[in-house]
């Protein structure tokens, strides 16, 4: 049982060498745990207010997290992940809007993230500048995965996903639900022939 936040953890990560969870909580703060120890390695403070998304890069040497206060930030991760040796490198404002989500490509070159403004938006994840941003969304993207060809899926409040080509932004194909209490229209009978 792991112990230390003072407020709902809402999203973990584990390091790629499975050898560190990362937590983000609700009480703003992120915290390393050993695993399978469970013991806290260290707390990074530096949010400022709730933070509702954190991943470990594809080569678990920085760790990226946002949330509530509209930023992304970014940690340097040491191997052991002692308190004191995961300096912050980056804090970036991100959206106008609480960021839901994020998601790094699998070949660690892209992050996106997703916030309550209903923006979607790609960035180099080596310095972590924008890409580009989506289309606006038409409702928010608490969900979003890149494919292994590193295009962006977006899952959406209102049951609704979007699938983009990440190079340029457009959308490839979109997958509305229909209406809740919707009826599915029926084909109209053949007329028979006598």
């Amino acid at each position: 049982l792991l112990k230390g936040h003072n407020g709902a953890v809402n999203s973990l990560s584990f390091r790629p060498d499975g050898k560190v969870l990362a937590s983000a909580s609700a009480d703003r703060t992120v915290k390393l745990w050993s695993v399978p120890a469970g013991q806290r390695l260290d707390t990074l403070s530096q949010p400022t207010k709730e933070q509702t998304s954190v991943i470990f890069s594809a080569n678990g040497k920085q760790l990226f997290a946002a949330g509530g206060d509209n930023r992304i930030r970014v940690w340097t991760i040491s191997a052991d992940a002692k308190e004191g040796t995961n300096p912050i490198i980056t804090s970036r404002f991100a959206h106008e809007g609480t960021i839901l989500n994020l998601a790094q490509s699998i070949d660690g070159k892209m992050l996106a993230s997703t916030a309550t403004d209903q923006s979607l938006k790609i960035w180099n994840a080596a310095d972590l500048t924008e890409k580009l941003p989506l289309e606006p969304q038409p409702d928010w993207s608490s969900a979003v995965t890149f494919t292994d060809k590193a295009q962006l899926i977006a899952g959406r409040v209102d049951g609704s996903l979007g699938l983009y080509d990440s190079a340029t932004g457009k959308p490839i194909a979109i997958a509305i639900p229909p209406k809740r209490g919707a009826q599915v229209s029926k084909a109209p009978a053949k007329p028979e022939l006598t």
